[in-house]
């Protein structure tokens, strides 16, 4: 399952979770089909520029593969024509601000490695003639998602486990029982977040941000209930395994009520979401209410056994085991 996390397949073109009868996939398939234009690129340079400077970067930007056409105001009045004779409404929509707008019509889907290639040469062209040229649309948007998002993530998934740690170590006062507690779920959150990869889903690239810190948020109260009434067994004097055991018992009725309506919840959006985005969020929410139940009924009882030698070396006032007294 750590594999299959590792290597689900992302996407980050979010037009291509939106139902087919929005109006704005309605214009873009019109767009596309009627026009020959996938992505737009709208293109940003100072407007010092000369006019002979934008038309060999246009034609520069021209013969790169998949760019259909080349929009600018240089285009079509060239430096021959005086200004002056130039209309200001169709000079306004192309010079404005301190800046020129060049519109580039790509003929690849935002999101994918071919657009990204193209935009990466584009802005070594720009960038020849204007240092602070930029490219704005959905394109570049998407670009800067895939080149930023994975390192944001991670680190928001890395705070939030630090958190949940210092928070549990302080309830606890023990530096074992974070541990234990929060590998139970991130266990749950890999098993979760590895089914994709098996079953061929393809998820939103906000997929692993959502499930990591939600999962881990929502569910580590069922473990710490788990451990809360763990200790109590040990408090008064029962064995280590009988008070795993009543543990489980006593506390399996809260966690799966808990765990069982967070699923109920999230799975009944899920047949009326119209876009894929909502619709794999809650998928993965709901099945991952019941794993994490799941494990924290399983695993975390049997490294709460395991483990209780290490939980009493490191945990403040945490009740002695009697398995020595009792011939264990």
């Amino acid at each position: 399952f750590g594999y299959g996390q590792a290597h689900t397949n992302i996407y980050y073109d979010l037009i291509s979770g939106m139902p087919g009868d929005f109006a704005s996939i309605i214009g873009t398939n019109q767009l596309k089909d009627k026009f020959d234009m996938t992505t737009t690129h709208f293109v940003l340079v100072d407007d010092k520029l000369t006019t002979n400077e934008i038309q060999n970067m246009c034609s520069e930007i021209k013969d790169l593969k998949g760019v259909h056409n080349v929009l600018a105001y240089e285009e079509f009045v060239g430096p021959g024509l005086a200004s002056n004779f130039t209309p200001s409404v169709v000079k306004d929509i192309f010079q404005n601000g301190g800046k020129k707008l060049i519109v580039v019509n790509s003929d690849y889907k935002a999101a994918t490695d071919e657009l990204n290639t193209q935009l990466d040469k584009m802005d070594t062209i720009i960038h020849k003639y204007d240092k602070k040229g930029m490219i704005g649309g959905e394109g570049s948007m998407t670009r800067d998602l895939i080149t930023t998002t994975n390192t944001d993530f991670a680190m928001v998934n890395v705070l939030s486990v630090i958190m949940i740690f210092i928070i549990v170590a302080l309830t606890f006062k023990s530096f074992a029982l974070p541990v234990i507690l929060v590998l139970t779920i991130e266990f749950a959150i890999t098993i979760n977040m590895g089914i994709p990869f098996f079953t061929g889903t393809t998820l939103p690239f906000i997929a692993s941000m959502v499930i990591g810190t939600i999962q881990l948020g929502a569910t580590v109260d069922y473990a710490i209930l788990m451990t809360t009434r763990f200790k109590e067994e040990l408090s008064h004097g029962k064995k280590v395994k009988e008070a795993a055991l009543i543990a489980m018992e006593k506390s399996s009725v809260s966690i799966m009520t808990s765990g069982f309506s967070f699923f109920a919840a999230c799975i009944g959006v899920s047949f009326v979401a119209k876009m894929d985005l909502i619709k794999s969020l809650v998928i993965l929410l709901a099945r991952g209410a019941l794993i994490s139940v799941v494990s924290i009924l399983l695993v975390l009882p049997s490294l709460l056994i395991f483990c209780h030698k290490f939980i009493e070396k490191t945990t403040k006032n945490w009740p002695e085991s009697n398995m020595e007294a009792k011939g264990e």
